[in-house]
């Protein structure tokens, strides 16, 4: 029993001290299993392919733009809303000082009234003057009614034009396509000039 512990002791330090050699074979051979993801990328946005700004084995890093779409037809919606919005501005300053005028009539109105009426009731004043002034009185309230509405209208205008401009930008950044993770270009299905 002892001459196979001697046995097994000498072995066990030949192996440590040939494992530990400084003239080792580094070419080591062997096989094993390598994973990796496989990302299809595709625009979000129909259009052109105007910029392909990538190849196939190419490295990439995330975020990095590797195509651009046709933006034209974005950027026309584009100044078409800026055009809108603009017009909605005026018209809400127009709006605006329509408001103030029937407000401003609405309260002068209402100063006939209070002064017609006083005159009524002392008999001074006529039943025909008093029913006009409050005919007067009832169509100012409703002009100064109507143009609040309207003006509160283009508010409601504007944030809906607002909230398509914030669209149009989210669209636009879509035409600029960009590495999802960082990785290599393994296929290109696309080529500059087609249709993505």
């Amino acid at each position: 029993m002892k001459t196979i512990y001697t046995l097994f002791v000498f072995i066990f330090s030949a192996i440590l001290l040939s494992s530990c050699a400084k003239d080792r074979n580094d070419n080591f051979i062997g096989s094993g299993t390598i994973e990796a993801t496989e990302v299809t990328i595709s625009a979000k946005t129909a259009g052109d392919v105007v910029a392909l700004l990538i190849d196939q084995g190419e490295q990439v890093k995330e975020g990095q733009l590797i195509a651009v779409l046709d933006t034209a037809k974005v950027s026309f919606q584009k100044e078409q809303l800026l055009a809108a919005l603009e017009e909605i501005d005026l018209k809400m300053t127009n709006a605006k000082r329509s408001a103030e005028l029937a407000e401003d009539n609405f309260k002068n109105a209402k100063k006939k009234l209070k002064r017609i009426k006083a005159l009524f009731e002392s008999n001074s004043a006529t039943q025909q003057q008093f029913d006009d002034i409050s005919t007067v009185v009832k169509a100012a309230l409703m002009q100064y009614q109507n143009a609040k509405t309207s003006l509160e209208a283009l508010h409601v205008e504007h944030k809906k034009v607002d909230a398509q401009m914030h669209l149009l930008k989210i669209q636009l950044q879509d035409l600029w396509i960009v590495a999802p993770s960082p990785g290599i270009i393994l296929e290109k299905y696309i080529e500059k000039g087609e249709f993505a």
